[in-house]
């Protein structure tokens, strides 16, 4: 037969769990958050990469930086990983291997905050032949 626990034994529990609880929800949320930021960066530097062969085949909608960002818009959302990317974050620059396509991007984790707010996705891939 079982003895009742007394009141301060199931206090002492609460309380332990009370200690304990934080920890284990920040490593929860932690690896979940880590998992994801390695996810989406992978999904942008495929996003991009596609993007460059895209303006590598000459499709009128791969010739402009505002194309080049619509572009991996789509794809990002086509890897289940929708961001918004602005123009502004995807830079043509002349390069040995033919246009350089450099971007970069804010991402803001969505389940633990950071002291420093946003981390700081980047990507480059290369578009055409050796001049």
């Amino acid at each position: 037969m079982r003895a009742a626990r007394s009141a301060g034994e199931r206090g002492a529990t609460a309380v332990e769990f009370a200690l304990v609880a934080p920890i284990l929800f920040l490593f929860l949320f932690g690896g979940l958050e880590a998992g994801r930021i390695l996810f989406v960066s992978a999904a942008f530097r495929s996003a991009i990469a596609d993007s460059a062969r895209c303006a590598e085949l000459g499709r009128p909608q791969c010739r402009t930086a505002e194309g080049l960002a619509r572009h991996a818009e789509a794809r990002m959302a086509a890897l289940a990983a929708p961001l918004s990317i602005p123009p502004g974050a995807i830079r043509l620059e002349e390069a040995p291997c033919g246009r350089a396509i450099r971007a970069g991007l804010a991402y803001r984790p969505l389940l633990l905050p950071l002291p420093a707010g946003t981390i700081r996705l980047a990507a480059e891939a290369c578009a055409g032949l050796p001049a």
